[in-house]
């Protein structure tokens, strides 16, 4: 019996076998999110070596995820001014 970490690790591997066959940029681009959200589950636990793993893949031309802060700020950033 397989555990959830290898059954993770095997969504993730799927995921960017079919990222690497689609010709869709925007499906390649969900299919990597998704492989890394997949990694980031089956390495939950080990923070440390999970993003060891995604800069692995990042380096095959995965998408690089921002932190939450960067992200919200940019939200924050592009709303348009209220002012005017």
């Amino acid at each position: 019996m397989s555990s959830k970490r290898d059954e993770y690790r095997e969504s993730a591997r799927e995921c960017i076998r079919l990222a690497s066959i689609t010709n869709d940029p925007q499906l390649r681009d969900i299919l990597r999110r998704h492989a890394q959200e997949w990694l980031r589950l089956a390495y939950a636990d080990q923070e440390e070596r999970f993003q060891d793993v995604v800069a692995g893949f990042n380096a095959e031309r995965l998408v690089q995820r921002q932190p939450l802060q960067q992200q919200q700020s940019k939200l924050v950033t592009d709303e348009p001014d209220e002012r005017g």
